[in-house]
């Protein structure tokens, strides 16, 4: 090895097999890499293609990751949301006025609720169920509870 890292074989004029010659000149063999200092034209460029088509690629991935986030996070706060109006709405019986809306003012802005009741296939039950809407990104999105409560009213 030379001083550089790079393999070197020092053979003499006429060498072969053992046979060193006296003479004084000598050849110098470098392996095909022992020369090269940087990239060709078609690496650099594949190189960038390469780059091109993965950025995009990878900014695409982290947008929908970071949209599934915040719908997540916004969904989380529609359900505490939703149950603890319907909570309210079930032991206040306030369901039973019908189906009603409203938001949740100036507490929790963007998100909107949509109270309704349906007939329960068995018993003498009602379905209550509560809507709560919120907007990501321009495209609306809502979580529903429901609950049954007994249809007859308690005196």
């Amino acid at each position: 090895m030379n001083g550089k890292g790079k393999n070197v074989r020092i053979r003499s004029v006429g060498e072969e097999d053992g046979f060193v010659s006296s003479h004084s000149s000598f050849i110098i063999h470098h392996s095909s890499f022992a020369f090269r200092h940087g990239f060709t034209f078609i690496e650099l460029l594949a190189a960038m293609v390469f780059v091109a088509i993965v950025i995009p690629a990878a900014v695409h991935a982290l947008t929908i990751a970071n949209r599934a986030g915040i719908i997540a996070d916004h969904k989380r706060v529609a359900v505490q949301l939703a149950d603890k109006l319907l909570n309210e709405y079930c032991v206040t019986e306030e369901w039973r006025h019908g189906d009603e809306t409203g938001d949740f003012a100036d507490d929790w802005p963007g998100y909107r609720w949509a109270l309704h009741t349906d007939a329960w296939s068995e018993d003498a039950m009602r379905v209550v169920s509560v809507d709560v809407f919120f907007t990501v990104q321009g495209n609306e999105y809502s979580v529903r509870l429901s609950t049954l409560a007994e249809e007859t009213q308690q005196q």
